[in-house]
Order: structure tokens, then sequence, then C-alpha cells
């Protein structure tokens, strides 16, 4: 691997995915990475994983209900792709958001475990647990809106790292 590359973060790169592949095509000897959280269709992931290095893989919330109910959308399509990037033998990393009272519960982060070390990933480079900072409330006021998302922004989120226990974890 060389010193630098490219690397594709967001919001949601995926949601640009025609012109993430054609860069990513004209990208020879660069090293690529992507920063996602899945949340595209099983063509579109695997035409970037063709083309893609290493990737930096968000999983927030394992429980379909709950992740329908906190973020708007279904995550079907986001762990069927998760589990081809695990198949694909392409190194990632995992990172978990913690949002307290949302993603931080043992219930999710013990399925969260589940999902990542069934089938015993090769590419799996570590796991990447991310505490909640509340960063997007001025991104909101910038745009005249206001920040209630739903959860106490006080609180302070349990990573519950035992429940990793033998994978590698780095706790931000």
């Amino acid at each position: 691997m060389n010193d630098g590359g490219v690397t594709f973060t967001g919001g949601e790169p995926t949601m640009q995915a025609e012109f993430m592949i054609n860069v990513l095509k004209r990208l020879d000897g660069i090293h690529k990475a992507v920063e996602t959280s899945g949340f595209c269709s099983a063509k579109v992931f695997a035409d970037i994983l063709e083309h893609i290095d290493y990737v930096l893989f968000d999983l927030k919330i394992i429980d379909s209900e709950e992740h329908r109910r906190w973020t708007g959308a279904d995550n079907t399509q986001i762990i069927a792709n998760f589990r081809s990037l695990k198949a694909s033998g392409k190194p990632f990393v995992v990172r978990i958001p913690l949002i307290p009272g949302v993603s931080d519960s043992e219930r999710n982060l013990h399925a969260t475990y589940s999902l990542i070390s069934e089938d015993s990933p090769a590419g799996l480079q570590r796991v990447e647990i991310l505490r909640y900072h509340k960063t997007a409330g001025s991104k909101y006021a910038a745009v005249g809106m206001e920040y209630s998302p739903g959860f106490d922004t006080e609180a302070i989120p349990d990573p519950h790292i035992e429940i990793f226990e033998g994978l590698n974890v780095l706790v931000l």
C-alpha cells in the first residue's frame, strides 16, 4: 500500500454511486476507501466493492423495527450488504456510533457482535466504538432548524466493551 489515497465519505457516498464508481475506475494505482452505512442496493454495493480497497462500515442498530424508528429506513439491505462485505475478503473496519438510549443497549450491541462475528470474517481489521457527540446540533441551527433528536443528548452512552471481547476494539 502507498502513503496516500482517496476516501469517499459523506453523508452517504453511495447516494452518488454512479459518480463514485466512475471516479473509482479512474484511480488505478491509488488506494481507495469508502466510509458507508451500506444503505444502497446490492448491485451498487457490489459495484463499489469491485473497485474499492478498504471499507469503513457503520453499523447503527441491528433490530429492524428499532432501526426504522430511529433512522426512518429499513436495514434489511444494510445487513445484506454488510454480509457481502464480510464474504468479499476486503479489509474493513466496523464503526458503531453509540447514541445514548438508542444504540448503546446491551441488546443492540450483542446483536451487533453476533452479526460482526458470524462466519469468521477474515477481512475484519477492528471495531471502532464511537461515542456520541453533539456536533449535529450546531448544523441544525445553521439552517434555521431546532435540534431535538428524541434522546437525552447529555447522557453518556455505555460502550459495553466486554461484549466485543475477542475482537480488536478501539473506543473513540
